[in-house]
């Protein structure tokens, strides 16, 4: 599966606005469209991989550091003590995003040192992502596809590529066919 390119988006936007009686379209249109389906696709991504790895928070709300080692329960505490606390960014009176304070750069080495020390031997597995992969990441996180059209549209494809026949519907469908072949030729011994 390839991204698709800007020729191929230009193409779509160019008929939906045709389907809506425009003429023509701004390239910083397709611009946007571009950048929206790059975040749309990072969003599925991410949500498909907080599925499957451990992943560090950010006030409480931004994902970070996937893949990292989940800390023993007994370890758990003591690493959480020794972390600081680092206070979240702040709104000025402007109105303006002020950043919080790093730690330092002995603080922040003594952090690492002790989350290594705390993790276990083993690094954490990786697996190629599915499509049983997607369906549960759309299932638990159902704002990745705002709209419930496309939500419901993309379930139903999903789960239409992963219905596959059992061996009664096997059996069936070769049962017919024998029956129809008998039909047509009398030659074939009869159906059982």
């Amino acid at each position: 599966m390839l991204l698709p390119d800007i020729a191929l988006v230009n193409g779509r936007v160019m008929v939906a606005a045709w389907e809506f009686g425009l003429d023509t379209i701004e390239d910083d249109v397709i611009h946007l469209m571009m950048i929206a389906i790059e975040m749309q696709l990072k969003t599925l991504l991410a949500a498909i991989v907080s599925r499957q790895q451990a992943y560090r928070l950010h006030e409480n709300r931004f994902r970070h550091s996937f893949g990292t080692q989940i800390p023993p329960a007994q370890t758990r505490r003591s690493l959480f003590d020794c972390e600081e606390d680092v206070p979240p960014t702040t709104l000025s009176c402007q109105g303006l995003q002020v950043p919080s304070m790093k730690p330092s750069f002995e603080v922040a080495q003594r952090n690492c040192a002790v989350r290594l020390a705390c993790a276990g031997p083993t690094a954490p597995t990786r697996h190629v992502a599915t499509l049983y992969d997607l369906l549960e990441a759309l299932q638990v996180h159902k704002s990745c596809l705002p709209s419930h059209t496309v939500y419901t549209l993309n379930i139903q494809r999903i789960l239409y590529h992963l219905w596959h026949p059992s061996h009664e519907d096997i059996a069936a469908e070769e049962k017919s066919r024998r029956w129809r072949h008998q039909a047509t030729d009398p030659q074939l011994p009869a159906v059982k």
